[in-house]
């Protein structure tokens, strides 16, 4: 690692298996309806403004502390339904997988070149049928299958029975640039600086218009990045460790720049061209 380092999104691959007995032309419009909704998708694809504020020794931190902890399992339950699971790597149907990336804690390789991938699929649930089933993985060695459930059954009654899509996407970025934050405050204890203590509080402004029509239109309007640091140091090294960590976070890179995106269609197994 140096302090040069940083972090790129290079592409989003989307491809939609779709079974149905309709027409191709009538499944592209389908197509083209869900994108036109995509929130999250509209903020990667077209360039977003963050509001990024780094604050220092700026409040109290009673509660707020991170504390050593054991998770005895990888399945999490809530009201009888799994939520979190280990499951074995996943098989693509439409896309190759690549082989996991090696990684050398005391050797980065340069560029560091990786994919996630993930299969979201309906998990069929008459009174909430936005939930939906997701396995995901970082191609990575040494890392697993996640399977996690997302709800966006927004207007049903009685809470939802998982996170939104919308959630992960936030947490998601906000974990990304935690990492960063941890890898640039390991870096600097080396150089004889020591950071304490360092959050995340991130806001994502989401907008959809004409829901549930077929002009529904959905955005990221702006995303609010707050990195909140502890220690006794000088600011200027603060300000070095948070913009090195904010430059590494590539999910924070894909939201400001305009992000590559390729979205297919296939229907009864045939890619619609």
């Amino acid at each position: 690692m140096s302090s040069n380092w940083a972090g790129f999104t290079d592409k989003v691959i989307s491809n939609i298996l779709i079974r149905s007995n309709e027409s191709p032309e009538k499944i592209e419009a389908v197509k083209q309806l869900a994108l036109n909704g995509w929130a999250v998708g509209e903020g990667l694809a077209n360039a977003t403004d963050i509001d990024v504020g780094i604050l220092i020794n700026a409040d109290e931190w009673s509660g707020l502390h991170a504390r050593p902890g054991r998770v005895e399992s990888p399945v999490s339950m809530d009201g009888g339904r799994t939520i979190t699971n280990v499951t074995p790597d996943l098989t693509l149907q439409t896309v190759e997988i690549e082989d996991d990336l090696a990684v050398d804690m005391q050797d980065f390789p340069n560029p560091m070149i990786f994919s996630e991938i993930a299969i979201a699929e309906s998990a069929h649930d008459a009174q909430r049928p936005y939930l939906h089933r997701v396995r995901a993985k970082s191609l990575t060695q040494n890392y697993q299958t996640w399977e996690l459930y997302a709800d966006d059954s927004r207007g049903y009654e009685g809470p939802d029975r998982a996170p939104t899509s919308r959630d992960y996407f936030t947490v998601g970025t906000s974990l990304c640039l935690m990492s960063q934050l941890t890898a640039n405050q390991m870096f600097l204890q080396k150089q004889g600086i020591e950071i304490k203590d360092f959050r995340v509080e991130h806001q994502f402004d989401y907008q959809q218009d004409g829901f549930m029509t077929p002009a529904t239109t959905g955005h990221l309007d702006g995303v609010t990045t707050r990195v909140i640091v502890k220690g006794d140091v000088e600011k200027d090294a603060v300000m070095d460790f948070a913009k090195q960590a904010l430059r590494m976070c590539f999910a924070g890179e894909g939201i400001q720049q305009a992000t590559d995106m390729e979205t297919s269609v296939y229907l009864n197994g045939d890619m619609l061209r």
